[in-house]
């Protein structure tokens, strides 16, 4: 009877230690939620109390959010289509940017049916849960309870983290900043105790972190490698330790497989606007820290951070987990001075990385590194007057932080923009009501203005309410490679990409004088400008379909300089010239061979062969190539002298002499030309530039000394006199631009278009929508062709009366990311079992187990 009463008040002390176990569990939840809350409210108060009619001000969140409206109302019109037909000229919704960056915010556009409010929602609870996330991974790393508030507010409300979230917009990016923490504290529940629940957790959480940003993810992993690695080397048995993190790693991107092979790794080559590498040496610490946007970077937070390193606890239980965190840290903290580090140059992929980025990494170890510091400091100060101390200085060093960093965030917060100075053009924008399609594209060139310029069309809605379709360079990245202008000196270029982009309506910078007279001379008509600003407008009829005349095509990896200098011959978008199919090369008359790779002369000879069968002319230069002979002419690097002068032969095609200023030891010259058409004098020898040789098929035409390259400014003039010739400029050139292909009815539907047409002969036809092998297309029902022109899609329509369908549908790379992602679904019950049992085993070798 005593023995069941013991018992009896042993449960219910048992119970009363449980409920108030679970009580202070709530009330330091409620107390971290509050303390984030605020500190993300004051952080993000200018952003929070604007207007929700506007959209928010960033490099990518406009045509991002553009992208989650869209997407909610298909959902709401229950469509799940992939395609997205405004932004970058049409692409997948999930390819440019992940799915949960896509999905995740549209199903809270859904609830919010507003644009900013959504935006305002995500940012908030990302940041206070990314606050709360890192206080609770901060905990599990043996933080206190006040330590652990401490750590989160500063990860959750620092400086650079807010400029990121109202910065950049990039609603992926907000999305990883709870999910890092979350993931680092199943890692650390994964190290303590392997057991299969923890190892479901910790996949769930990278899988998610991949879905929501992957280059972001990427990045936060490094850091996040670090640390555990550092943990792995010193557990007791690193092997087992460094597998089991390692199966997390594995798993979670073979689940990710069924989005990472086609949108990560841009297997399936869309089109979109893709920028070089990051200047790194532009966007470092090394050269940031010394500028304007220092305060971004959190110096309190940093030096913080960098004092804990030195204040790290000595004891036994701690310390490997403590060291681990510091290493991480300062690894990563590192290689935000890019490639002067010479670390940084070791990470792969480092060439397409911002090391700024890094920063993000290096916050969350930052911050419980800071945490970790606090304890120290509290754990030293000993009698009454010490336990004021330590009493008072968390609410200290949240204060400083709050004053010198968060406060300087927040005067800089971007925020919605207005574009005063904008908004007079904006409103003499001539629109057309109607769903999209209905006005063509807008261009912007406004790389000397900030974004919120460039995005300017967004805030009126021309996008979607206006039937407009947002082009230009949306990042004000005038980049060459896929926007559609290059302005400084090439408005030629810049003239005909509008034109094949179907351009209704074109804002930019008054400095860009030459452009406005190639567009005065074309037809555009000038509706009204600013001391900064023109705004002008084609009134010729617009067209999503178009009649390709191209005359010539440039293939090789520097065809740009070609297209850029003579902006009728088409951009090959693949070097290899071995593959482009037949029937797309049958559209051109002349192909000029231009830096190729070595697919190996006896190839490429025949390939030469059968254009010069097919009645195609064919022109070469070798100078860059590593190919050293063609048809026996024989490439011959020659030492070029700074002032280089070519002459003319007698019966070629030039009558003009041509003196240019080289770069010293380029260019390639020849031997065996069987008649040299220009000749220049190096160092007492006479060398052949340009020429032909003769074969049974044909003709071939050889240039040299990179004269492609040499399209600067100052040197165009030159060098298009040298290529004219030698790529015939035909009908298209002086018509200035595709024409308009009218088709008897045409209707665009959410995963397409469809059309009927009658034509007597065949017709080359260019689509404005971005290429990707997604797209597919019957004519009468009966698969056709489809080929990239330039990122667009072209096809060869036969002749006669027939309709034409294009569907987005699936690729090769969709099917074998869905076939890895069945792999990784098919491993992950054995590898849960496999961590399960092995957490048994070692259970049962416990003293007691069974």
């Amino acid at each position: 009877m005593l023995l069941s009463s013991h018992a009896r008040q042993g449960d219910q002390e048992t119970i009363a230690r449980a409920a108030r176990s679970t009580g202070r569990r709530a009330l330091d939840a409620a107390l971290v939620f509050a303390v984030m809350s605020a500190l993300c409210v004051y952080g993000s108060w200018k952003v929070l109390t604007a207007p929700n009619t506007l959209y928010p001000g960033g490099i990518d969140g406009m045509g991002h959010l553009l992208k989650v409206k869209v997407v909610a109302d298909r959902w709401e019109r229950l469509e799940f289509t992939d395609w997205f037909p405004y932004w970058y000229n049409g692409s997948t919704t999930i390819q440019y940017y992940p799915p949960l960056a896509v999905w995740v915010p549209a199903a809270v556009q859904l609830l919010a049916g507003n644009v900013f409010l959504t935006f305002k929602i995500l940012a908030m609870t990302c940041t206070v849960g990314g606050g709360a996330a890192a206080a609770a991974a901060a905990t599990k790393a043996g933080v206190s309870r006040v330590g652990s508030i401490v750590a989160g507010a500063l990860y959750a409300a620092g400086p650079y983290t807010l400029f990121t979230v109202y910065s950049d917009n990039t609603l992926g990016r907000i999305l990883s900043l709870p999910l890092y923490p979350l993931l680092l504290g199943a890692l650390l529940d994964l190290d303590r105790q392997p057991c299969g629940r923890h190892w479901a957790k910790s996949v769930v959480f990278a899988l998610l972190l991949v879905l929501g940003h992957a280059m972001h993810a990427y990045i936060l992993a490094i850091c996040l490698g670090v640390v555990l690695v550092a943990l792995g080397v010193a557990a007791p048995r690193a092997g087992r330790s460094l597998v089991l993190m390692a199966s997390v790693a594995v798993e979670s991107l073979l689940l990710a497989a069924f989005w990472a092979v086609p949108g990560a790794t841009q297997w399936e080559t869309p089109g979109v606007p893709w920028a070089p590498p990051e200047r790194v040496a532009a966007s470092s610490l090394d050269t940031a820290i010394l500028g304007d946007l220092a305060h971004r970077f959190g110096p309190v937070f940093l030096a913080a951070a960098v004092t804990a390193c030195l204040l790290l606890p000595i004891d036994r239980v701690k310390r490997r987990l403590h060291l681990s965190f510091a290493a991480g840290f300062a690894l990563t903290a590192s290689l935000c001075a890019g490639p002067s580090n010479p670390v940084y140059r070791l990470v792969p992929l480092n060439a397409s990385l911002s090391p700024l980025k890094f920063i993000n990494a290096a916050y969350l170890p930052a911050a419980i590194l800071v945490g970790i510091a606090l304890d120290r400091c509290c754990d030293s100060l000993r009698g009454p007057g010490g336990r004021r101390i330590a009493a008072a200085l968390p609410v200290a060093v949240l204060a400083a932080f709050l004053l010198v960093d968060v406060a300087a965030a927040r005067r800089d917060l971007p925020g919605p923009y207005a574009a005063a100075d904008i908004q007079p053009l904006v409103s003499l924008v001539p629109v057309a009501p109607g769903g999209p399609f209905q006005n063509g594209r807008i261009a912007t060139e406004l790389p000397r203005s900030d974004s919120h310029q460039a995005y300017f069309p967004v805030e009126r809605g021309l996008n979607m309410a206006g039937g407009w379709n947002l082009e230009g360079t949306p990042h004000t990245r005038t980049f060459h490679k896929h926007n559609i202008a290059y302005p400084e000196g090439f408005p030629e270029y810049v003239l005909r990409n509008w034109n094949l982009w179907n351009c209704r309506s074109a804002l930019f910078e008054w400095e860009y004088d030459s452009l406005r007279l190639v567009l005065e001379e074309a037809g555009w008509r000038r509706v009204a400008g600013t001391p900064r600003h023109a705004l002008y407008v084609n009134d010729a009829p617009q067209s999503y379909l178009m009649i390709l005349g191209t005359d010539a095509i440039a293939i090789g990896r520097s065809s740009f300089y070609v297209s850029r200098l003579l902006p009728w011959v088409t951009e090959g978008r693949n070097p290899d010239p071995l593959s482009y199919p037949w029937e797309y090369l049958s559209m051109f008359k002349t192909v000029f061979l231009y830096d190729i790779p070595d697919v190996g002369a006896p190839r490429l000879e025949a390939f030469v062969r059968r254009l010069l069968g097919a009645g195609k002319r064919v022109v070469i230069d070798l100078s860059a190539s590593g190919i050293p002979r063609m048809f026996g002419v024989l490439k011959s690097d020659v030492e070029v002298p700074p002032d280089l002068v070519l002459e003319p032969s007698a019966g070629s095609p030039y009558s003009d002499r041509f003196t240019l200023k080289m770069t010293k030891g380029a260019g390639a010259a020849y031997d065996g030309l069987d008649e040299a058409w220009m000749s220049a004098w190096v160092n007492g020898t006479n060398v052949q530039v340009s020429g032909v040789r003769r074969l049974p098929e044909g003709e071939v035409y050889f240039t040299g000394l990179h004269v492609p390259r040499l399209a600067a400014p100052s040197f165009k003039e030159a060098a298009r006199a040298i290529l004219e010739p030698l790529l015939a400029p035909g009908e298209s050139a002086a018509r200035g631009g595709p024409r308009a292909f009218r088709p008897s009815r045409i209707e665009w539907r959410p995963d397409g278009l469809e059309f009927s047409y009658e034509s007597a002969v065949a017709v080359p036809l260019l689509v404005s929508v971005t290429y990707t092998p997604r797209w597919k297309c019957l004519v009468d029902e009966r698969p056709a062709s489809l080929y990239n022109h330039e990122d667009l899609v072209a096809m060869i329509l036969p002749a006669g009366q027939h309709s034409a369908r294009l569907r987005y549908g699936r690729s090769e790379a969709t099917v074998a990311g869905w076939a890895l992602t069945a792999t990784g679904l098919a491993a992950a019950p054995v590898c849960w079992l496999c961590v399960r049992r092995g957490s048994r085993r070692r259970l049962s070798r416990l003293p007691g187990g069974s």
